[in-house]
């Protein structure tokens, strides 16, 4: 409780800043510029606002303001303010591009998050807005995102105390919900209160509640509850009632739905790296055909949505999971030129696949793609030597299997034939390498 008043008290004082002093003022002949810095904690109840200033001689920098900002970042002068950032920040460069002040922070600068971040972009905007000729800062870490982006522009516009005293207050997440195709996860914004004592639990709590907005579909099975979750070692386990085994959706798709919808919305959390799913208790190995025997992950790839009427190719690769013999369909989204190939670019991402989330290729990972080209009915691709390096000859028809069904999932009535290094491989291999039509017994 504590916390929570403190935290809105800072909000209040923000507000109060940017309410009785919306843009800084220009300082007089004489005087010094301001050097905004923020309030330590402990002294915030005798000052007014969680940013102050400090009025400090630069004239003899003139226009030089790479020097302007090299003595900024030193910290303040006096005790009664300090240095929002982190303590062995240094400026790279400081040029102006019309009215625009760009500046390039080392790459410590991204080790700031969430309202401290928020805290020193604001600090570091009302100082360039001092200076003659800045009407805008864009502030950049070397080689380093801020919060996920390449670069933060504010101007007096932009120094608004809403968007500010949110941050003081919440945390910025997303629930990720599937689509109505269960082919990809599409994200529903949401706030978390900074003093919710479980913001893991609250959001699984979001989940079964379901979707608030059109076009998403729910993910956690009818009658889930949650029983309890913890975090060790980065690894959060969901403890779950069994309606969610007993409500197991149908579909391969719509399962990986489900356990990604968790996944990616719980490993936002800083402290959360992984999750594992029990149920009563009991940790899960699978659910329906998918594995969780190994801890699941952040996957980038099932999030959506696919932009077909913006030059994306959105198909399927054709990958085992865990022991089964049967292929189950990945949905991928692909960026395609007027120049790009269906075919080709499906096969290079079923090559440049690594395992994951129970998903696994058995094509050899240093396999390459050759050629592929279409001669009547059937599709001739062509590999490189690598791919014949399975001495076991189940994993091998496996790879040939999921190489086959990836190709003809884009054309089925078409037959497709495997080469390596242009001739038909020579051995024990049966009927391996001889044209295959679409087989649906191959597919789960």
């Amino acid at each position: 409780m504590k916390k929570r008043c403190l935290i809105l008290f800072l909000a209040a004082i923000l507000a109060i800043f940017w309410g009785c002093q919306q843009y800084p003022e220009p300082p007089l002949p004489g005087t010094g510029t301001r050097f905004y810095y923020k309030t330590p904690s402990e002294k915030l109840e005798n000052v007014r606002t969680a940013i102050n200033y400090e009025e400090r001689t630069i004239a003899e920098f003139g226009t030089d303001y790479f020097r302007v900002f090299e003595v900024y970042l030193k910290g303040p002068e006096g005790p009664s303010l300090e240095s929002p950032f982190p303590k062995s920040v240094q400026l790279v460069s400081a040029k102006m591009i019309g009215s625009q002040l760009n500046l390039v922070l080392s790459e410590n600068y991204a080790d700031l998050s969430g309202i401290d971040l928020t805290l020193a972009n604001t600090c570091i905007t009302l100082t360039g807005l001092e200076l003659p000729g800045v009407e805008s800062v864009a502030i950049r870490a070397q080689n380093r995102t801020l919060n996920g982006k390449w670069e933060i522009v504010m101007n007096q516009d932009k120094l608004l105390m809403e968007d500010l005293g949110a941050s003081l207050v919440s945390t910025s997440y997303t629930l990720y919900f599937s689509d109505t195709d269960n082919r990809y996860l599409i994200g529903s914004p949401i706030r978390v209160d900074r003093d919710e004592q479980s913001p893991a639990a609250y959001l699984v709590q979001k989940l079964i509640d379901g979707p608030q907005e059109s076009g998403l579909a729910e993910t956690m099975p009818l009658g889930t509850a949650l029983i309890g979750l913890e975090i060790t070692d980065g690894i959060c386990n969901v403890n779950f009632t069994r309606e969610f085994l007993n409500g197991t959706p149908r579909t391969v798709l719509a399962q990986r739905m489900t356990i990604l919808s968790l996944t990616n919305t719980l490993t936002q959390l800083d402290e959360v790296s992984a999750l594992a799913i029990s149920v009563e208790g009991e940790l899960l190995t699978s659910y329906g055909n998918m594995d969780l025997r190994q801890p699941l992950t952040f996957e980038k790839r099932a999030i959506g949505p696919a932009r077909t009427a913006l030059n994306e190719l959105d198909a399927d690769l054709y990958l085992n999971i865990g022991h089964r013999s049967t292929l189950s369909p990945l949905p991928v989204r692909m960026k395609q030129t007027a120049n790009d190939v269906p075919v080709e670019l499906v096969l290079q991402e079923l090559l440049e696949y690594r395992s994951q989330n129970g998903y696994y290729s058995a094509i050899p990972p240093e396999t390459k793609l050759l050629s592929v080209h279409k001669e009547g009915d059937i599709y001739y691709i062509d590999l490189s030597s690598e791919f014949l390096a399975r001495e076991n000859q189940e994993d091998l028809g496996a790879a040939v299997r999921s190489i086959c069904s990836t190709v003809l999932a884009l054309d089925q009535k078409a037959m497709a034939c495997i080469t390596v290094e242009g001739s038909t491989p020579a051995g024990e291999y049966g009927t391996l390498f001889e044209p295959v039509p679409w087989t649906p017994q191959w597919i789960d």
